[in-house]
């Protein structure tokens, strides 16, 4: 599709904590979200039996606590919330580890820049995790970056001048419109409409793409080969890394 103009005179998460996940606090979140009530508890198992069941179930627990960290993160516009998974994590274990028979669980999670990694030991044994396809900081950046960008050129210009803000691994689909108004030898005026940033890789406990919409505000000076005062345009966007 082309920019045009015309002259002028808007399944549920299923981490199952039936077993020794009481403390992991985040996870009720989950739980909140499609109206369940969380039920965990540690049951009197002998170690082996009970470091069993946490190395089935903390993976996907973890995962479904990163993503929803990373889509509230997005939805509040609000990177600290991401930066917590980590902390809740952490406190988790802490807590997990005060219980017979886990006394000898050790281990932590950090972020890696956006990647959430942690490492759980038991005895003798260990279990450890990444998380790398979720990025809602990138998102939340490149979001702010493009709502408030400044564009040039031509009107076949804008789509691949907006491409220099969206990371790798996302989408950028909408459209931009607005009246310009004839300043020297080119157009110049505020473009509005709507923008949806989305990363490509669908998050797998949540069952989603993380997006995020935005009315922009992108300011715009663009040589267009018309000779009227003021001119609307409207330019479609499909961009996809």
């Amino acid at each position: 599709m082309h920019a045009c103009r015309s002259t002028l005179e808007d399944p549920p998460a299923t981490a199952i904590f039936a077993i020794l996940l009481t403390a992991f606090v985040t996870l009720y979140y989950l739980y909140y979200l499609y109206g369940k009530t969380l039920q965990a508890y540690l049951p009197a198992k002998v170690a082996l039996d009970a470091w069993g069941e946490l190395k089935s179930q903390l993976p996907n627990a973890t995962v479904c606590l990163v993503e929803f960290d990373a889509a509230m993160a997005v939805r509040e516009w609000n990177p600290a919330i991401y930066l917590s998974a980590a902390a809740t994590f952490n406190s988790t274990l802490k807590e997990l580890s005060r219980r017979p028979p886990l006394r000898s669980l050790k281990g932590g999670a950090h972020l890696a820049g956006e990647v959430f990694e942690y490492a759980v030991t038991y005895l003798n044994r260990t279990l450890e995790g990444r998380i790398d396809w979720v990025r809602p900081i990138s998102m939340l950046s490149a979001a702010r970056s493009i709502s408030t960008a400044t564009v040039g050129g031509t009107l076949d210009d804008v789509e691949q001048e907006l491409a220099a803000y969206v990371p790798p691994g996302f989408s950028l689909e909408g459209y931009l419109e607005g009246v310009l108004y004839k300043q020297g030898g080119n157009y110049v005026g505020t473009l509005g409409g709507s923008l949806t940033l989305t990363e490509r890789q669908r998050m797998r406990c949540l069952g989603y793409y993380l997006n995020e919409t935005v009315a922009p505000h992108i300011r715009a000076s663009l040589s267009i080969d018309d000779n009227s005062t003021a001119i609307y345009v409207y330019i479609p966007v499909s961009i996809v890394k």
